[in-house]
């Protein structure tokens, strides 16, 4: 994989720009650093303690899950600490002085979010950061020149990017060599749209989605577009001439969710681009034999659930657990529930902030990678529970550190 990493310093992290200040003599003295964890951590244990009673003894609680009562102010001076220790070389000291908070840092977020990781190694990652593909190897952070997403087969063999030229499927994880499947002719592809992405275990077939040009399938080199096409959406029963307009686009959906058919020309040209879904998904079974593919507000498959709305998840190994099935590690809004595949009690549950995107469990470094809408991604080992105050949920686990990519912040840190 190291011909897609270019060795040029990245000016996408602004490295000629001056270090991050260091914490004042002032913002030393106005706080009482040994208070940050103390404050923290009893509020941690507070919360597993009012989750333990809900989901082992059905007892109800008044707890606020979500509280933090450390200022935005002392969050300001904890984070000068995390950052001068980080450009020390030091951001193993910081993980240990300073427990990482969320809400009290909440200024500093920014509108960048993370979109999908994948785990290449213990400590190698690729992330999305908006429309950018980043490779995260040791302490080192650079971009990969040309990409804007990427995904990687179940059985962890094959990593497909979705780049200008098409498709770049190497033939192994570090090959120097690879194949370009060009995008299909007549549509015009913006990779940097593209938020879903999948690959087949034999790494011949993959899927796309995106909410500029479709939902759409590859495989041996022929492309199938899965949406928009006829067939498929809302209002199908209805009368072919009255969906059948005179520029050509038909819409299969209807007021609430309208879906157009019909060629790129003529879509773009009624509408300047979008197709008329948004917040498109799609994935493709390990044997490539079935795909699932939607997008929201479509109703063409019955709501599995009406109470949980999910962003990400992934699969966890269920005998560490004691069980003879998966569990799957489901992530929402800030809150995440890894529960047995055919359900049932909680393994455990993990508060962590904003909407958590996607998650990848990677078997050989045994560690889980979550990216975040707030521009974190967080490393954990799934099957240690954390020490008592450190994290907030029913039998937490242990996040091993995390990495930062804030609007506040000049580069990149690990906390």
């Amino acid at each position: 994989m190291s011909i897609f990493f270019s060795n040029a310093i990245s000016k996408f992290f602004n490295r000629d720009a001056a270090s991050s200040a260091q914490a004042s003599v002032e913002s030393i003295a106005a706080f009482d650093f040994e208070s940050w964890n103390l404050m923290g951590r009893q509020k941690a244990k507070g919360v597993c303690i009012a989750l333990e009673d809900a989901i082992d003894r059905e007892t109800d609680t008044d707890e606020e899950f979500t509280d933090d009562e450390r200022s935005e102010e002392f969050a300001d001076a904890v984070l000068d600490e995390v950052k001068t220790l980080n450009d020390e070389g030091q951001w193993q000291q910081a993980r240990a002085r300073f427990d990482p908070a969320y809400a009290p840092c909440i200024s500093h977020l920014g509108d960048l979010g993370l979109h999908a990781v994948v785990i290449l190694g213990a400590e190698r990652f690729l992330v999305r950061l908006g429309d950018e593909v980043l490779h995260i190897s040791g302490s080192e952070v650079m971009p990969v020149e040309g990409a804007s997403m990427f995904a990687m087969a179940c059985n962890r063999r094959w990593l497909v990017l979705a780049t200008d030229k098409g498709l770049e499927v190497p033939t192994g994880l570090d090959a120097q060599t690879h194949q370009t499947i060009a995008w299909p002719e007549g549509v015009a592809v913006d990779p940097s749209t593209i938020l879903s992405l999948g690959i087949a275990d034999d790494g011949r077939s993959v899927v796309l989605a995106s909410d500029s040009f479709g939902i759409w399938i590859v495989k041996e080199g022929m492309w199938t577009a899965l949406a928009p096409r006829a067939g498929i959406g809302v209002g199908v029963g209805d009368d072919e001439a009255e969906l059948q307009k005179d520029d050509g686009v038909r819409n299969l959906g209807d007021g609430m969710c309208p879906v157009y058919f019909g060629s790129y020309a003529d879509i773009k040209a009624k509408f300047g681009g979008p197709l008329g879904i948004d917040n498109t998904h799609v994935a493709i079974s390990p044997d490539g034999q079935y795909l699932a593919y939607g997008w929201q507000d479509a109703d063409d498959a019955p709501n599995a659930d009406e109470f949980l709305r999910a962003y990400g998840m992934t699969l966890l190994p269920g005998a560490p657990f004691g069980l003879d099935e998966p569990v799957a590690w489901i992530g929402g809004a800030g809150w995440s529930h890894a529960v047995p595949l055919s359900g049932g009690k909680p393994v455990f549950t993990h508060h962590l902030g904003s909407a958590l995107r996607s998650f990848d469990y990677d078997p050989v470094s045994q560690r889980v990678a979550i990216a975040s809408a707030s521009g974190i991604l967080h490393v954990l080992d799934p099957f240690c529970e954390s020490d008592e105050g450190r994290e907030r949920g029913y039998h937490p686990r242990r996040e091993l550190f995390r990495w930062i990519f804030w609007e506040t912040l000049d580069v990149p840190i690990r906390w």
